[in-house]
């Protein structure tokens, strides 16, 4: 089932900069949560989790 909006969804993810750095990543913790189009989080990564998969 793709996710849609409304949706809960958890999500693990990697910040990098261009030249490889990251800036910010939740690796060790817990995964980030949020409501799909609610705008709580950077536009470009809302679109992309559009791609996803609900469990």
């Amino acid at each position: 089932m793709q996710v849609k909006n409304g949706d809960t969804i958890q999500v693990h993810y990697k910040g990098t900069l261009s030249d490889g750095t990251l800036f910010d990543s939740s690796e060790g913790s817990e995964p980030l949560e949020f409501k799909v189009g609610e705008g709580r989080v950077i536009p470009g990564f809302e679109k992309r989790s559009y791609r996803y998969e609900s469990r």
